[in-house]
């Protein structure tokens, strides 16, 4: 008799890639319920709305926090892949906002008019198109919710990128010294300064205005700070209309 093999174990997911997994096997069969509705009486269709935005609501504020952090890395990885992509994740977050606006618009439109209307069954088409775009279908019947691979692959690179990002760097309190990839760039560096820098680290992957950064109250003089960093240090982020970022280069 052959010996029994161990169970397989799949690789747990993380907290950010169960939360988008669960609005996104969501979404379609809520997007198709809404659609099947053809009632004559709006009044009769506003329990039903009401139920669809409680299921909705919770499930996409989870997504929403889940990749507060990850908005920059995943418009990184879109840029990649040519000029005109988009992430896949963002357009599933956009798709549940459009999807959740346009609902809670007719219950208002339902409430306060009483003849009878038919829904947008264009709008509501071209949501389920946008869904099965980047491969979310209605009943994945999976258990757990199950993320398509493209999408799933997205979200794992811009976990990973943050991750690599700030194992990358090291901001030393005590000699105010900043290491790349294990080699010393600066040490001794002014305290403000200092600061300045290692809020834009601790910040990454979402950009940091100057006006958010603590411990610099009275030091409005962005320009000054920067300029006092070594030269090696200033190369290390870049800053843009929603404040400063990281940009290292590929190790080598």
């Amino acid at each position: 008799m052959s010996a029994a093999q161990p169970p397989v174990v799949k690789p747990s997911r993380s907290p950010v890639e169960e939360a988008v997994a669960a609005l996104g096997c969501e979404l379609p069969d809520l997007v198709s319920k809404c659609r099947a509705m053809k009632l004559n009486h709006p009044q009769e269709v506003l329990p039903d709305f009401r139920d669809i935005l409680d299921k909705l609501n919770p499930l996409l504020q989870s997504a929403q926090v889940a990749i507060a952090t990850l908005r920059s890395p995943l418009q990184d990885i879109a840029e990649e892949k040519g000029p005109y992509e988009s992430s896949q994740t963002l357009i599933l977050l956009d798709l549940a906002h459009q999807f959740r606006d346009g609902l809670i618009n007719l219950s208002k439109h339902f409430r306060d008019r009483q003849e009878k209307f038919d829904f947008p069954e264009q709008w509501l088409a071209h949501l389920e198109l946008a869904l099965r775009r980047i491969g979310l279908l209605v009943d994945c019947g999976r258990d757990p919710p199950q993320l398509p691979k493209a999408l799933e692959w997205e979200l794992s690179r811009a976990l990973k990128l943050v991750s690599a990002n700030r194992s990358r760097i090291w901001c030393d309190v005590e000699t105010r010294s900043v290491w790349l990839d294990g080699t010393l760039l600066a040490s001794g560096i002014e305290l403000h300064p200092f600061r300045f820098f290692r809020q834009i680290v601790e910040s990454d992957p979402e950009p940091i205005p100057f006006k958010k950064m603590s411990g610099l109250k009275g030091k409005n003089q962005n320009r000054d700070l920067k300029d006092k960093l070594p030269l090696k240090v200033k190369q290390l982020f870049i800053a843009g209309r929603r404040g400063h970022s990281l940009k290292l280069s590929r190790p080598s």
